[in-house]
């Protein structure tokens, strides 16, 4: 008597206790992740990997690419054929669907004038076939040599399809990008940014000239007014090798101290300030406007990106030399100069607002 009951009820569990696991009703899609092969993931979903081959188009052999989308079939779909057929039609709706950056691609179809900024690895043949223009037309519209190297940030115009020569181009190459003059605002994600220290003192520069002569000091009031004692000193110190000297322009001694002040009172090391012998005659190094230097511990690039965000200065990135080059003047300028020791200059890339 006991037995029979026992019986019964394994049979009531047996018959209300629900199934592990309800089997697919339609096939559905698997993403790849990292270590998988067709014969795990046929293992997973309890299919042959002859029915995923075959719902996908691929063979056994073909190696999985990682984030790579399967279609799997269902455990009844043994050759994949219903797979299949849903796989293409799904394909289908999603190459109908209007895609987001179609506008964009429309618009640099167009092939009008617009800037271009070079990331590494790039040269100008490359650029010239992405936009589908010519390198002479590059070249000639951004006045750059055709064998100068070009830079990674470096801003170049693009010339219409239709200016075969760059001229139109050119003429708006002064301008400069719109959104190189936005940047210029802001400190936010500068290549100068994470170099930024507060200066123990305020407007107090550490400097050392092209003869050797060093100077540490207050150089503006209060009221950024450079003071006597600083203009005297600093005209000692930027004097040339041989000790002749100049007056050193006042807007100048205070862009050098507002660089001192950003980066912290780091010391200032001058490769050349006044100077007579230049390749130029309109050189601002013969007037005391223009300064060669470092700062100490901190990359040329970054103090370069940083000077460009001043109004009405000179800056030059020389990449094969030591130092950087700022001056005052009326008009914002800045160039790429590959010039070595002892070359004439190699412009890369010359730009004014």
């Amino acid at each position: 008597m006991v037995l029979c009951w026992l019986a019964t009820i394994l049979i009531v569990v047996a018959l209300g206790a629900p199934s592990a696991a309800a089997p697919r009703r339609g096939p559905t899609t698997h993403k790849v992740y990292k270590g998988q092969t067709l014969g795990k993931i046929a293992k997973r979903y309890n299919v042959t990997i002859a029915a995923i081959c075959h719902a996908n188009g691929i063979e056994r052999r073909t190696p999985l690419k990682l984030g790579q989308v399967l279609c799997i079939p269902t455990r009844k779909d043994d050759g994949g054929e219903q797979a299949r057929a849903w796989c293409d039609e799904r394909k289908g709706k999603q190459q109908a669907a209007p895609a987001k950056t179609r506008p964009k691609k429309a618009a640099a179809a167009k092939g009008g004038v617009r800037w271009h900024r070079v990331y590494k690895g790039q040269h100008l043949g490359m650029i010239a076939r992405r936009y589908n223009v010519t390198v002479d037309a590059i070249v000639a519209a951004n006045e750059i040599s055709k064998r100068a190297p070009i830079i990674p940030g470096q801003q170049l115009i693009i010339p219409s399809r239709a200016d075969k020569d760059g001229s139109e181009a050119r003429k708006l190459l002064d301008a400069g990008p719109p959104a190189e003059k936005a940047s210029r605002k802001s400190a936010k994600n500068k290549s100068w940014s994470k170099y930024v220290r507060r200066p123990k003192r305020r407007h107090f520069v550490r400097i050392e000239g092209p003869s050797g002569r060093t100077w540490k000091g207050t150089v503006l009031t209060k009221n950024a007014a450079v003071r006597k004692v600083a203009r005297d000193a600093l005209r000692q110190v930027l004097a040339t090798r041989d000790g002749q000297e100049h007056a050193i322009d006042g807007r100048l001694i205070q862009l050098i101290t507002r660089v001192s002040d950003t980066f912290g009172g780091r010391p200032i090391r001058v490769a050349s300030g006044y100077r007579l012998r230049t390749i130029s005659r309109s050189s601002r190094h013969r007037s005391g406007k223009a300064v060669d230097f470092v700062v100490v511990g901190v990359p040329n690039r970054a103090v370069v990106d940083y000077v460009k965000t001043f109004d009405k200065v000179g800056v030059g990135y020389y990449p094969n030399s030591t130092f950087l080059h700022m001056d005052v003047r009326e008009r914002w300028t800045h160039w790429v100069d590959y010039v070595g020791p002892g070359q004439p200059p190699r412009y890369s890339g010359f730009w004014t607002r």
